[in-house]
């Protein structure tokens, strides 16, 4: 079930479910439009009366920071690892990541646009990369303090206006982004993953060697990495929004060589089938896990 409100000029919608995942409510909005295009969104999240749920979270463009207000989140993202986080950020992942809750969790989540997180976490981003960081470990005290100020707050538009308020005084201070790497990253994002490295490169004037390098510090991976990420979301995306699209037609639209490729790029950064990963992936729930 959906709802929309307008709270002053910010729109909220929320969404509710009650299900095999036990039931939850979300709060969706979006930040103020001078923190654009560096934060993408917010979501206050709040879930109830399941037990414990496993979800297997794939690889994303963007960096989520987790504030949260509840018992701690346990995340898996090797084989042999295993930690409990309580609030948090995840750098870009390369491959699936396990994430499990005691199915009572309320907690805020922010979503930065990679460069977003590069002027936010005031860190070279190849320092998140495949990590997932304490929020304390990446902001101190203040990340602290951020914590008990939207727990105590009023109610979710408190909370989102607290989040822009935060977050602007931040970017005042901090490092921009280099032009060269805002150019290929929009020209990533707006081939969705297909263009070649020697494409971006050339449209920047640098070479593909310095341009890795620029990437990897500010981005956090290198643009190829990213390029099979966009390519990867685009193509969940396709088989949502057209369920019935032949592999053969989905490769095609999404930008890949052919659908042997596409098979091969979902297992590498699912760890399932295109048709395991599809017949699991829903809207409601994401990719549930057994445990």
């Amino acid at each position: 079930m959906a709802s929309g409100a307008h709270t002053g000029e910010r729109r909220i919608t929320r969404l509710s479910y009650a299900g095999e995942a036990g039931a939850w409510e979300i709060w969706r909005t979006m930040p103020h439009p001078a923190l654009s295009p560096y934060v993408i969104d917010y979501s206050g999240y709040r879930e109830s009366g399941a037990g414990d749920v496993w979800r297997r979270e794939l690889p994303v463009s963007y960096i989520p920071l987790i504030i949260n207000f509840a018992e701690a989140f346990t995340i898996r993202d090797r084989p042999d690892s295993e930690a409990r986080y309580g609030s948090f950020a995840a750098g870009v992942y390369a491959g699936p990541v396990i994430v499990g809750s005691r199915g009572n969790a309320h907690c805020l989540q922010v979503n930065f646009s990679p460069l977003g997180a590069y002027r936010f976490f005031r860190l070279s981003q190849a320092e998140l990369a495949g990590r997932t960081l304490a929020l304390d470990d990446l902001l101190g005290a203040a990340g602290l303090r951020l914590v008990a100020k939207l727990h105590d707050a009023a109610g979710w538009p408190q909370r989102f206006a607290l989040l822009d308020s935060f977050i602007a005084a931040r970017f005042e201070t901090a490092r921009a982004p280099s032009a060269t790497v805002r150019a290929a990253w929009q020209g990533l994002v707006d081939a969705r993953g297909a263009i070649s490295v020697a494409a971006l490169a050339a449209g920047t004037a640098v070479s593909r060697r310095h341009l890795a390098q620029l990437f990897r510090a500010e981005i956090g991976m290198t643009p190829k990495t990213m390029a099979r990420i966009l390519r990867f979301e685009h193509a969940r995306d396709l088989a949502r929004s057209v369920p019935r699209l032949a592999w053969a037609d989905l490769a095609y639209e999404a930008g890949y060589a052919d659908q042997a490729h596409l098979v091969r790029e979902f297992r590498d950064l699912s760890g399932l089938s295109p048709g395991e990963l599809l017949g699991r992936d829903r809207a409601e729930t994401g990719v549930l896990e057994s445990n």
